[in-house]
């Protein structure tokens, strides 16, 4: 893969390989019906740690230990003896630690991966090791891999496991799968419509089984393309709660705007997964970001197109507080940022599929 030489850092924009891009501030807006964009959270707050420009933030309860643990991309690259960030725009690391229950860094356990070029992570408990999986980043060909970066039965302390494959060998890019755990079983859902989840062998390190359901929907943008985001968590009636995002580019004046909105989908707990419902409206979405950015490479987006800016909330973990849902997000790639909804708002908005 090709390195990019981070010249200059300078106050709203950067130098790479001696092109001068300019962070792009507007003022655009896209037409939208209001009522299927609608804030539920009753908090919207900001993870604070040791490492600035953190984002892409996972999270899930520390059942050890008492509150969190979180896994998240790392913006800058970093000396990782000391945390001292180095000149290079390029987030290939992902790090870990633990916050207490109140969501605060505790200090001291910060741990950085050694795996180079993995994004986006995803927890999840396998019985009492802490799975961590993450998109691996290979010119156009992203694949899924994972890593048991914690034992419980063995240790108290994050450890560098190596990292095995976990979606099959394909010509496409494969990004945004989202793992659970379900009678001993692990399985990743590949998409959101048509429904496709994998059965995966950890003795084998291969794909078992595929599940697959198509239905009919209508989310407020009328995108068919529903991504990813968190893993799901069980609800009392037995269903999974899942989130998923999209996008949708606007161009406006020349500039090329990204929008990342979220929605919530729920799916039966057996095989073969049918969804069940899908939220009608979207609770986190692109509006609600802090801020704006502007893609730094000079092909932003697979696009030719370098006047394009992005306004992008992205999950990437749900813990079930019991009335409450909490979500952790990337806010525009530059914060970690987590939100808490009321169960009952998010049932709410489902709707029959």
């Amino acid at each position: 893969m090709e390195k990019k030489s981070v010249t200059n850092l300078f106050n709203g924009g950067v130098v790479i390989n001696g092109n001068v891009f300019e962070k792009k501030q507007t003022n655009l807006k896209r037409n939208r019906n209001l009522s299927n964009f609608k804030n539920l959270s009753t908090v919207n707050d900001e993870i604070k740690l040791p490492i600035n420009n953190s984002f892409n933030c996972a999270i899930i309860n520390d059942f050890r230990f008492g509150g969190f643990i979180i896994a998240f991309r790392i913006s800058n690259h970093i000396d990782k003896t000391n945390y001292k960030e180095i000149d290079d725009l390029h987030s290939k690391y992902i790090g870990v630690c633990r916050l207490d229950s109140d969501l605060n860094y505790i200090k001291g356990s910060m741990f950085v991966l050694s795996e180079e070029w993995i994004i986006d992570p995803r927890l999840l408990w396998v019985n009492n090791k802490l799975l961590i999986t993450c998109c691996k980043i290979d010119t156009g060909l992203d694949y899924i891999v994972g890593s048991f970066i914690l034992d419980y039965d063995k240790s108290e302390i994050f450890n560098n496991s190596d990292f095995f494959r976990v979606s099959p060998n394909s010509s496409d890019r494969q990004k945004n799968w989202v793992p659970f755990y379900q009678n001993n079983k692990l399985y990743f859902i590949a998409s959101i419509n048509p429904h496709v989840v994998y059965e995966y062998c950890l003795l084998t390190y291969k794909v078992i089984d595929v599940f697959k359901h198509v239905y009919n929907f209508k989310w407020i943008n009328n995108e068919k393309f529903l991504r990813g985001n968190t893993p799901p968590i069980l609800l009392d009636n037995g269903e999974y709660l899942n989130t998923f995002h999209t996008t949708e580019n606007i161009l406006i004046n020349g500039i090329t705007t990204r929008y990342y909105d979220n929605g919530f989908y729920t799916f039966e707990s057996k095989p073969p997964f049918k969804p069940k419902k899908l939220s009608n409206i979207s609770y986190l979405y692109a509006e609600m970001a802090s801020r704006k950015f502007y893609s730094y490479d000079s092909k932003p987006f697979n696009s030719q197109d370098k006047n394009m800016s992005c306004q992008c909330t992205f999950p990437l973990g749900m813990v079930n507080l019991g009335d409450d849902i909490l979500i952790s997000y990337g806010d525009s790639d530059s914060l970690i940022k987590y939100i808490k909804i009321p169960k009952k708002a998010i049932l709410n908005t489902l709707k029959l599929i």
